[in-house]
């Protein structure tokens, strides 16, 4: 197949496009660097457009700015793509990125039948997948909502490391919250799987299988890089450190990857320890 990836030279398109060309697929990577501006030319012709671009949510404070700075990202750059799709003469399928933050905070278990939270990330995801959802009137479109994918080099994960290689690891918050996780092997082999099954629309959780909360994935980190987890970072200190970008570990979902589990893709890793020691 022939596969545009628009933001191919971040984290999880660098590993997208190293795993579909290992599979044969012919990949064309786009950037905000090389700009949108000849985009139908490059989406002509192709298969499928899977757009990972986006700015990085922890990278800086969450002021009222830098909240425009996000959305802008992701919304408008979304409406980018597909207007130019559809100017193709055959419109390729399109692959849109979301992240289990859709779901706002909750502790209920929650589907792809259940509706979207209060919160900012809830909200971002929201105007993300509408804008996604409109090329449907013209072509194939599935959501990935992304849990946080481990991985020893990019991601969330390496800013969790060093705390508990430090020894002063512990809890991130009361604890109790869901963390949504999922290995970077499963994450790539899902996109991969929306691409080329024609079957695949529409919204699917991509998060592991076993749901754990907050005091259990940094227990268990702390296990397998043999180290203590004694210490806890109360909620104020995080939000003095962090500002209103605490929210995105203060607040958890518990999340099921129902549609996931209902079709052909399967789970290399769906506990939580077997893919840490895999991932470290």
């Amino acid at each position: 197949m022939r596969i545009v990836i628009i933001g191919g030279s971040g984290f999880i398109g660098t590993l997208l496009a190293e795993r579909l060309e290992s599979n044969n697929h012919t990949v064309h990577k786009v950037s905000h660097n090389n700009g949108y501006a000849n985009l139908t030319e490059v989406c002509e012709q192709s298969d499928a457009v899977v757009n990972v671009a986006g700015q990085d949510i922890a990278a800086k404070r969450w002021t009222a700015a830098r909240k425009k700075e996000i959305i802008g990202s992701r919304v408008n750059t979304t409406r980018t793509i597909v207007e130019a799709i559809s100017r193709c003469s055959l419109p390729p399928a399109l692959i849109s990125m979301s992240a289990a933050g859709y779901y706002g905070n909750t502790m209920a278990p929650s589907n792809e039948g259940m509706g979207a939270g209060q919160t900012f990330l809830a909200q971002l995801c929201t105007a993300w997948e509408e804008e996604a959802m409109k090329a449907s009137a013209f072509t194939r479109v599935v959501t990935l909502r992304m849990g946080v994918i481990l991985n020893a080099h990019g991601g969330a994960l390496p800013k969790l490391l060093l705390p508990i290689k430090l020894f002063v690891g512990g809890s991130l918050g009361w604890g109790k919250q869901y963390f949504s996780w999922i290995h970077h092997d499963d994450a790539i082999r899902a996109i991969e799987w929306a691409i080329v099954n024609p079957d695949a629309y529409g919204p699917y959780n991509v998060v592991a299988p076993e749901a754990v909360r907050m005091k259990q994935f940094v227990k268990t980190l702390a296990k397998v890089l043999h180290r203590p987890s004694m210490f806890t970072v109360p909620p104020l200190v995080l939000r003095l450190m962090l500002g209103k970008r605490a929210d995105a570990i203060l607040e958890g979902q518990n999340v099921v990857p129902m549609r996931l589990l209902g079709s052909s893709f399967y789970f290399n890793f769906p506990k939580l320890e077997d893919a840490l020691r895999d991932v470290l």
